[in-house]
């Protein structure tokens, strides 16, 4: 693998981190997947798949293990720091627990033996973020009164929740959810409920009855490839909980 050959700092530093691998950046990967440390000449500090050990005020005590190499993480954060605790924004650091896995970026401040301060810019808690699901289907019905509609496959429904944040595509062009009707085949990207029976998208590919319904269903199932590989989740919310839907589309 790759090593670091370039430290900033002083001697100790160097020396801590010098056969240490360098995996990937804190903004690239779950933290889950890998565990990699980065510090660049200018002392930008970039972490990934730190263990949280300690939560205060503003500050996150964290230590990453990379082979028989244990470093120690204080991060600061302050007011302009972008927090992300489960998928979502926080000002704080009080969502974040002990044994969370964290992924952070900031400057380095200090350092003293194997324990390092950082200033961060951004921290990312990983440990609670709800897993994407791609859900295939036909719209029963859409109520744009409460911007939600209602999708089933085999015998099962869904009821399928937008915000301000859902795109919505239509043959391969955006759209509204608006302009969805029942009987069109869709596909839903988002986070399921506790129960399974609502699904927050984050992004609707719908495709029309009529048209060129090859163009379209290419298109549609492109985007929800493209989301399915980056989510890791390719199964649908259905054929997770286990409901024995069958194949059908």
């Amino acid at each position: 693998m790759e090593r670091i050959q370039k430290m900033f700092g002083s001697f100790v530093l160097a020396s801590a981190l010098a056969a240490m691998p360098l995996v990937a950046s804190a903004e690239s990967v779950h933290a889950h997947s890998a565990t990699g440390v980065f510090i660049s000449p200018s002392g930008i500090v970039r972490v990934i798949g730190a263990d949280v050990t300690a939560v205060g005020s503003g500050v996150v005590s964290a230590a990453t293990t990379i082979g028989t190499t244990i470093i120690n993480w204080l991060v600061n954060t302050s007011a302009s720091t972008n927090i992300t605790v489960g998928g979502s924004t926080s000002t704080s650091t009080s969502g974040i627990k002990i044994g969370d896995s964290i992924g952070f970026v900031g400057t380095l401040s200090s350092s003293t033996g194997s324990s390092f301060t950082v200033a961060a810019s951004k921290l990312h808690d990983f440990t609670r973020v709800p897993p994407l699901h791609v859900v295939p289907g036909t719209i029963v019905s859409v109520n744009v009164g409460s911007s939600s509609l209602t999708i089933s496959k085999g015998n099962r429904t869904l009821t399928v929740q937008t915000n301000a944040s859902t795109t919505v595509s239509l043959n391969g062009t955006a759209s509204t959810l608006a302009s969805l009707q029942a009987g069109e085949k869709v596909r839903v990207v988002g986070t399921a409920s506790a129960d399974g029976s609502v699904i927050t998208a984050s992004q609707i590919v719908a495709k029309t009855k009529s048209g060129n319904d090859n163009e379209a269903e290419e298109e549609n199932d492109k985007h929800a490839s493209s989301i399915s590989k980056e989510s890791h989740h390719e199964n649908s919310i259905f054929g997770r909980l286990h409901l024995h839907l069958g194949n059908d589309d």
